[in-house]
């Protein structure tokens, strides 16, 4: 029996490459059987051009977005009988026709309850930015069970909602994603996940073309919300073991990749490096600081109202 899936997306003034998403939307050797878009106010045209594509938008208010509650939120209006939902973000484009095909494929394990896509870098994306992709969405497929023996990785707790798919009773089961997070509502579904007994995948066939040329400001303040995350789920995170001698590992491989294009990517690199590292630091130190100014060093500072 093949089964059904829904397909969410959140949007907000997606623009061109939003369009560029539908596009290959369209192409698709398998699509989906039904297909939801919540919208938190675009006033660019994304709305008609997702109702064009088929899609059902829900609206809601820019300051009732959230990463986890929002799509829950979605995950109720999907029709009765589908078994499967999957998640992209806006600015995910389907790399491939099969991209959608190959991701419902490994369901047919019954066992497993998640998995996520491979990101590859956008349409013009910089050498420093390909190198990244290809560093944390290599080509080797894994799958990862609790169960199994073996010491757990911090890597393993690694998922992503920009292209991931989840069997409906598993994410239920595991109580959804959760409603009060800066980010990482998927990271943590995908524990919850697997400490009920499910397995997951990562699938590296399916594709997408995702990534962000982030300045050094936002990159300080998106690893500042990622420390912020890390430290409230700190305890649930403990099975994996602790993240930071595989982060510096990165910093340093990215650097030497970059000083070898020049000395002017290498500073560049450097000095993205070390605000990534502060802003995690402090981060992790979130609960001595003011929300005042916690709002000022976030990329997500609605989450600090």
């Amino acid at each position: 029996m093949v089964s059904r899936f829904a397909l969410i997306v959140p949007t907000l003034n997606g623009g061109p490459v939003y369009r560029k998403l539908l596009e290959e939307f369209r192409r698709q050797t398998c699509l989906p059987d039904c297909f939801i878009v919540v919208d938190s106010g675009s006033s660019d045209g994304t709305l008609e051009a997702s109702r064009d594509a088929g899609a059902r938008v829900i609206s809601i208010r820019p300051e009732d977005f959230n990463h986890g509650a929002t799509r829950m939120q979605a995950l109720d209006h999907v029709d009765a009988g589908i078994d499967l939902v999957m998640y992209l973000t806006q600015d995910a484009v389907p790399a491939d026709p099969e991209s959608f095909e190959r991701l419902v494929a490994v369901f047919a394990d019954p066992r497993l309850g998640a998995a996520f896509g491979r990101q590859l870098p956008r349409d013009g994306a910089s050498r420093v930015e390909a190198f990244s992709r290809a560093a944390n969405y290599g080509e080797v497929p894994y799958r990862v069970d609790l169960a199994a023996p073996g010491k757990r990785r911090f890597e393993e707790s690694r998922f992503s909602n920009s292209f991931s798919m989840y069997r409906i009773a598993a994410l239920r089961e595991a109580g959804g994603f959760p409603g009060d997070i800066i980010l990482g509502e998927d990271v943590l579904a995908h524990v919850a996940i697997l400490s009920r007994g499910w397995a997951t995948e990562y699938v590296p066939a399916a594709t997408v073309r995702h990534s962000h040329n982030y300045s050094v400001v936002e990159e300080f303040r998106r690893y500042f919300d990622i420390g912020v995350m890390h430290h409230r789920a700190q305890a649930t995170l403990a099975m994996f073991g602790r993240p930071h001698g595989k982060g510096r590992q990165y910093l340093l491989e990215e650097a030497r990749f970059a000083m070898r294009i020049s000395l002017r990517e290498g500073f560049v690199s450097v000095v993205r490096s070390c605000a990534k590292f502060f802003g995690y630091r402090l981060g992790l130190m979130e609960a001595a600081l003011p929300r005042f100014l916690k709002r000022q060093l976030s990329m997500h500072w609605r989450f600090w109202r």
